[in-house]
């Protein structure tokens, strides 16, 4: 119904004017206008019937707007009005917001890693984090925290957008391109909002800001695919991949608070907004502590951060992010650590280490020897491994054998090892019943035993001591079996789902 609204329509009662249309997406448009009764410019966001269809949501949206309004904060947008406008194709309502010289922060993203300074990046997401801290201390979480939702002004100012908008329309279950998940960007939502059932709470709006702050530093998201569901899946079973792996330069402590930022686990996370953005701030100022400064002929100085144009953007998909080509996750590494001094100069300290390393050495020799002589001289009384005793005449198990744990079973068929389960053992049977599907199951070590896709009529079954956790995917088409019960209506169609599973007395 927004798409009614259009260059000389007024609204609230022709107090606003419309001038043009300056943005539009799934759920609103956004036109600049006039304020007749303040003779200023503002900019005025009409919802389309997903919202204006439903009396109840059309008063939900003014609520929260109304709690917006209150939050009066310098990088939130100041709502100063809301309202409905009859038509003659029904009611929509409208947010009347201040309007910004600038640019949203989707058109800051880099083409490539590297190519946006980390002290900018770093500058914008302190911004994005000081609106969530004075948001989350009202109560209200955003929920859909992307590039698209935060104005970065001609002067550099940080400008959160569309606050309450998702929460406004959350209790609807609105699909989001056919996917059945709930309102939000999938590229940037937390795991937590892809399970059915799990309370969401301000710490998915940091989850969402480390995502934002990974594009930055590599000019693309952590997790991508195909369609809404599959993102979903690697946000809920997938580790972000480092930094580094995709060719940004970045310290240490960058890779450890994204790393945390994007923890699977809420209380993983950094607790609140404000301790996330003095960690950033911290590194910030560190940073530009101890960055050198050019000096030299020739050597261009440094641009100050607040003036810093943006960098030209590469062209975005349809649903504006900037796509990876492939979905790599490789396991973060530790970094290594670097010697100091000069290389191929041995100091006196290192001589030192050398002499005592090869005393050790000759020292083990020697202990080696004795023990070589030892062993051969009772090598005639000791029995082979798997040799018969003459008290049991069963079979010994070697050391070896026996230090190893038990690998859990992750086929069908495997009657040797179904015989040797303890009665306590939990076995969960997954099978892909109408169409393909996505499993992840870990042991109770946390150990990967599956993950990947099943086919049509493909089963799985999985075996621990202690605990199997399992997530599926798209797992209406799933059936399920633990310890020989059927457990398939623990789910619902088109959702991620966690389960976990410890055996019974």
């Amino acid at each position: 119904m927004s798409a009614s609204i259009g260059p000389g329509w007024s609204l609230g009662r022709g107090r606003y004017v419309i001038d043009e249309l300056i943005g539009e997406g799934g759920m609103a448009a956004v036109h600049r206008a006039r304020d007749t009764e303040l003779d200023r410019v503002v900019a005025v966001k009409t919802m389309n019937a997903v919202v204006a269809a439903d009396p109840q949501s059309r008063e939900r949206f003014r609520r929260e707007a109304r709690a917006v309004a209150a939050i009066n904060h310098p990088n939130v947008v100041a709502i100063h009005d809301v309202g409905e406008e009859q038509l003659a194709t029904g009611s929509v309502p409208y947010l009347v917001m201040e309007h910004l010289d600038g640019k949203p922060l989707a058109e800051w993203l880099p083409p490539a890693p590297g190519e946006l300074p980390l002290s900018t990046a770093l500058r914008l997401v302190s911004g994005i984090l000081a609106a969530l801290d004075a948001s989350h201390t009202r109560g209200m979480v955003h929920r859909d925290i992307k590039p698209a939702n935060v104005m970065v002004t001609a002067g550099g100012a940080v400008k959160v957008m569309d606050f309450g908008i998702a929460r406004a329309l959350d209790h609807q279950g609105t699909a989001l391109t056919g996917t059945g998940f709930t309102i939000g960007t999938p590229h940037y939502m937390a795991p937590e909002q892809f399970e059915p059932g799990r309370a969401v709470d301000g710490r998915c709006d940091l989850y969402a800001t480390g995502v934002v702050l990974f594009q930055l530093l590599t000019g693309a998201v952590p997790f991508d695919a195909d369609s809404g569901f599959r993102i979903g899946y690697l946000h809920v079973t997938t580790e972000p991949p480092a930094l580094a792996s995709l060719g940004a330069d970045v310290p240490p402590e960058i890779e450890a608070l994204i790393a945390r930022s994007l923890a699977k686990a809420p209380e993983d996370r950094f607790p609140d907004a404000a301790a996330m953005q003095a960690e950033v701030e911290r590194i910030r100022q560190h940073h530009q502590s101890t960055s050198p400064t050019r000096t030299t002929e020739g050597a261009t100085a440094p641009v100050p951060v607040g003036v810093l144009a943006p960098p030209a953007p590469t062209a975005p998909s349809g649903d504006g992010v900037h796509h990876l080509d492939t979905v790599p996750a490789p396991p973060r590494q530790p970094p290594v650590p670097q010697r100091a001094g000069s290389a191929g100069r041995r100091t006196p300290g290192s001589r030192m280490v050398i002499a005592a390393v090869a005393i050790v050495v000759l020292c083990a020799a020697g202990f080696g020897a004795a023990a070589l002589l030892d062993s051969r001289s009772s090598t005639a009384d000791t029995p082979s491994a798997g040799a018969k005793t003459p008290t049991t005449g069963a079979a010994e198990q070697s050391p070896d054998a026996t230090s190893q744990p038990v690998t859990p079973t992750t086929e069908e068929g495997n009657a040797a090892d179904d015989e040797a389960k303890s009665k306590d053992d939990v076995t969960v049977k997954v099978t892909a019943e109408d169409r393909r599907a996505w499993v992840s199951a870990k042991d109770s070590k946390g150990d990967a035993l599956y993950a990947g896709v099943l086919e049509k009529g493909e089963t799985k079954t999985f075996t621990d001591t202690d605990r199997i956790d399992v997530v599926l995917g798209d797992s209406g088409a799933m059936g399920l079996v633990v310890n020989g019960e059927e457990a398939s209506d623990e789910f619902k169609d088109n959702m991620v789902v966690r389960l976990s599973y410890t055996p019974t007395d």
